[in-house]
């Protein structure tokens, strides 16, 4: 976790928010994992006690981590989902859903999965650039979607929050949709922090793959809480 916190227009409290949240996501803090103390951060990022609080309180309240009085701070466990209402929608209003402006949240250029390789009809040793982008507007982000594009089509994602689809269709390409696929999973650290979920909870996640003239341009992945959607395929 070491990094320098950097004097700029983002403040101090929010690049460490940002640097515990990329350790999470990168799986170098497991749940029930102890996080350093204030006093380590403070000494190891150069920043106030006040600055350290802040970001912790931030990861607190979304549920991420829990604090412990003379205990420490403890990456969250998993624990038992409440039931909630199911709301039926129809199976292309998820793919559609993606195409609304978001948030950014981190973007780049990385080895993708191997699902991601195939489906781009890559070699898997090729990096390609990706877009993370939360969608929902309450309190609790409902979905994230994540687009990984060909090399040549790097210009259609940015941290602009708007999808490829409609940065495509904004420069005249046609999208055409091809295969798609969804999976169950439980929510691990990176996507229980970024939905505000509970780890373990179950999440259902949605893949498909755009094409452009004739050819698999870009590969997407949504993910959504399991226990606040229901497809409807008829």
């Amino acid at each position: 976790m070491a990094a320098t916190l950097k004097r700029s227009d983002v403040s101090l409290y929010r690049q460490l928010d940002a640097l515990l949240r990329e350790q999470i996501q990168d799986g170098g803090l497991r749940p029930g994992d102890r996080l350093p103390s204030e006093a380590e951060l403070c000494a190891r990022f150069g920043v106030s006690r006040a600055t350290v609080r802040q970001a912790l309180d931030a990861l607190t309240r979304e549920g991420v981590i829990t604090r412990s009085p003379g205990r420490g701070t403890f990456l969250r466990r998993s624990e038992r989902p409440a039931v909630q209402e199911r709301k039926r929608q129809p199976w292309g209003a998820f793919i559609d859903a993606a195409a609304q402006r978001g948030v950014f949240l981190r973007g780049g250029v990385a080895k993708p999965p191997l699902v991601v390789s195939k489906a781009l009809q890559l070699d898997e040793a090729i990096e390609v650039p990706f877009a993370i982008r939360v969608l929902g507007g309450d309190e609790r982000a409902r979905m994230a979607v994540k687009s990984y594009v060909l090399p040549s089509l790097q210009a259609l994602v940015d941290d602009s929050g708007r999808s490829f689809a409609a940065q495509a269709r904004k420069r005249g390409k046609r999208l055409r949709a091809g295969k798609a696929w969804i999976e169950a999973i439980l929510a691990e650290p990176r996507f229980a922090m970024m939905l505000k979920a509970p780890l373990g909870s179950p999440l259902l996640s949605l893949w498909w793959i755009d094409h452009i003239d004739g050819k698999p341009a870009a590969c997407h992945q949504m993910v959504m809480p399991g226990t606040a959607f229901a497809a409807d395929l008829a």
